[in-house]
């Protein structure tokens, strides 16, 4: 299959893994629900990307992603990742705004049976906005569509896929009167819109020499379908 990237993420997360201590610069944004489309297909709308330092073991770095935003608490287990499609978080290690890396994700089965395939980080077969499959053992498991959380490990790589509440904390309500001009700015402490409202998220957590000892990364997403 010869995936062609249907929707790309459009910010870049900037993380300097140079030494123990190294900082890390973002550029940051979110994207729930935007488009007549994606709303009707949740499964291929990216929410958030989140790339960062493992707290527990700092030679490792945790890749996240979450699609089909906005899922109240009584769709538990309706709302489930779709086939053919494929999620990939693209890496990019020498500053060219071009992968060097990729880590895909995709779906087999449906339902409460579903698993999830993860293959990565691999150099990619083709580069830009026409993908196809990296080769490799990978990792699969079971989607969690409840509270229990699955994890598989490997080699050193663990993953997860499955729903879970929305990490992005976002005051929109006040976001909105700031740009009606009746608020300045955010209200201490804020409101968060997204509380109490689900994502499906996949998450992938390796070691960063993995890399090929990279110092600084750019990381995106993308939702990839078949290409015609």
């Amino acid at each position: 299959m010869a995936p062609r990237a249907f929707r790309s993420w459009p910010a870049v997360a900037a993380l300097l893994l140079g030494g123990v201590t190294a900082g890390a610069a973002w550029l940051a944004a979110a994207d729930h629900r935007d488009s007549a489309f994606l709303t009707a297909n949740p499964g291929q709308d990216i929410a958030d990307v989140y790339a960062f330092r493992s707290p527990s073991s700092p030679g490792n770095l945790v890749l996240a992603m979450t699609v089909a935003g906005l899922q109240a608490p009584s769709d538990l287990g309706t709302v489930t990742f779709p086939t053919g499609v494929v999620y990939q978080w693209k890496v990019d290690t020498n500053g060219d705004a071009m992968e060097d890396y990729v880590i895909q994700a995709y779906a087999v089965g449906a339902g409460r049976s579903q698993v999830i395939k993860f293959v990565g980080p691999e150099r990619p077969a083709v580069a830009g906005t026409i993908n196809r499959l990296v080769m490799g053992p990978g990792i699969t498991v079971p989607a969690s569509y409840d509270a229990q959380t699955r994890i598989q490990s490997r080699n050193g790589i663990s993953v997860f896929a499955g729903v879970r509440d929305d990490p992005f904390f976002f005051d929109l309500v006040q976001f909105q009167a700031i740009l009606g001009g009746t608020a300045s700015g955010f209200r201490d402490p804020g409101v968060d819109t997204f509380a109490g409202t689900n994502v499906l998220a996949l998450v992938i957590e390796f070691p960063v020499a993995l890399l090929g000892g990279a110092t600084s990364l750019g990381v995106w997403g993308t939702v990839n379908v078949p290409a015609n």
